[in-house]
């Protein structure tokens, strides 16, 4: 489905069921191109289920992945074709103009002044000056600074159209300091700006207690109860992990993943077996190696210590994993290699020590175990003899056989065909998890 055509039957979807819509920016080359990263569209808080719900009801797309937080729903919609082939497009449902969850435009008065973007769209757009202020606080308050992109029109509007954002800004702060931030915006001068912006913040804080203190203690608290439960719990994160033997076709097949899923969830992350302490991430040069059997195995207790440190950074991967938003992560290995190539990984405890330790590593949502006939495997890598090929084959084929969450995927057929596969293995999965983000059955 072309954009147009999505936003043509969203849009009149909405103007039948009498939702009040806009979209906050990056209005101008819609409903044919779309020259930002996503659709901001502003919707009543009491309306955005309905809203959602329609979008789950188009044909031809799907919802692959979904988020909410305190101001707004993320709808990563699949199927809609725009910019340079991309085929999913991320929706935000804004259901309020805020910094951490208190107001700094008012809804209502954002709606009594909509128009459409000209005279033959069916698009609704905000009057300048609260795109202006919005565009500018959206930034400011997190960054204390402007995007580059913005910034001159948001100086035009503050500068022709003083007055009426002064009345907004007055709102939710004193008259002298409204006056003393536009000037400010006007004169471009970012110095004044982030040493004034605490002082911002405070009165925003005051304005909305002042008025009503139980409701913005209310939306305070679920602002963080939000971003909380997506930056330290794995709400937020689906995990994929491939598995097989090394010329698989695991790094062939997870790149080309990556590039299929582009735009159905905000963020894709690749990690290789393990989490890291610290920022540093592993390259794939760290890992280049032609004989992962040379090294002699570790004593028990080195062994044994290892695999519990490894379980300690899992788990505080799981809570502590760094992602601000929805993120899929891929794992190239898992934890489970262990058992499979205990050679590779230099164990020299028993494996039922492995084994169970591994019973308390969290598991990935979805197992991917990549699967050829060993004489291909040996074809594309020689790194171990043709009969230890043949024994880790069979052994990730019995695991993947002990996994209810594991699907098998034949390489020989082909890189696109596998491709294809996967993707759709992965889609079923993101959808799965999306449905109970959204809390549907």
């Amino acid at each position: 489905m072309e954009l147009s055509v999505f936003l043509n039957t969203y849009i009149s979807c909405l103007d039948e069921r009498g939702i009040e819509h806009c979209v906050l920016r990056n209005y101008e080359g819609l409903p044919n191109e779309n020259i930002g990263n996503d659709i901001d569209i502003l919707i009543r808080a009491e309306r955005v289920d309905e809203a959602i719900s329609i979008i789950r009801g188009m044909d031809k797309i799907n919802i692959s992945a979904f988020i909410r937080r305190s101001n707004l729903a993320s709808c990563f919609v699949r199927g809609v074709e725009w910019g340079q082939g991309k085929t999913a497009i991320q929706i935000d449902l804004i259901t309020m103009l805020s910094w951490k969850g208190l107001p700094y435009l008012s809804t209502d008065e954002v709606f009594k002044c909509i128009a459409p973007i000209n005279e033959s769209s069916f698009i609704n757009k905000p009057s300048g000056y609260d795109e202006a202020i919005n565009t500018f606080f959206s930034s400011y308050l997190v960054g204390g600074w402007i995007k580059g992109r913005y910034q001159p029109a948001i100086i035009e509007i503050f500068k022709v159209q003083r007055g009426l954002v002064l009345n907004r800004l007055v709102g939710v702060m004193s008259k002298s300091l409204a006056e003393s931030l536009v000037d400010k915006v006007v004169k471009d001068d970012r110095k004044g700006l982030l040493a004034q912006l605490p002082n911002i913040k405070f009165q925003l804080l005051m304005s909305a207690f002042s008025g009503t203190p139980f409701q913005s203690a209310k939306l305070l608290i679920k602002h963080y109860y939000c971003e909380c439960k997506i930056r330290f719990t794995p709400h937020a994160v689906d995990t994929v992990c491939f598995l097989g033997a090394d010329g698989s076709g695991k790094s062939t097949v997870i790149s080309s993943l990556m590039n299929e899923l582009d735009g159905t969830t905000k963020c894709i992350d690749y990690v290789h077996l393990k989490p890291v302490l610290g920022r540093v991430k592993e390259t794939a040069t760290d890992r280049v190696t032609d004989n992962p059997h040379a090294k002699p195995s570790r004593g028990f207790m080195s062994s044994v210590g290892k695999l519990l440190f490894w379980l300690v950074l899992y788990w505080k991967d799981l809570f502590f994993h760094g992602h601000k938003n929805l993120t899929l992560r891929i794992w190239d290995r898992y934890f489970y290699d262990v058992y499979i190539d205990p050679k590779r990984y230099r164990f020299g405890a028993p494996l039922w020590v492995a084994k169970l330790i591994g019973k308390f590593v969290p598991a990935p949502g979805l197992i991917i175990v990549l699967d050829a006939p060993a004489d291909v495997i040996q074809a594309r890598k020689k790194e171990v003899s043709f009969e230890e090929t043949a024994r880790q084959r069979e052994a990730y084929l019995n695991f993947a056989r002990s996994q209810q969450n594991s699907i098998v995927l034949d390489t020989s057929c082909g890189i696109d065909e596998t491709v294809k596969k996967g993707t759709e293995a992965v889609l079923e999965y993101m959808n799965a998890r999306q449905k109970k983000r959204m809390k549907l059955k």
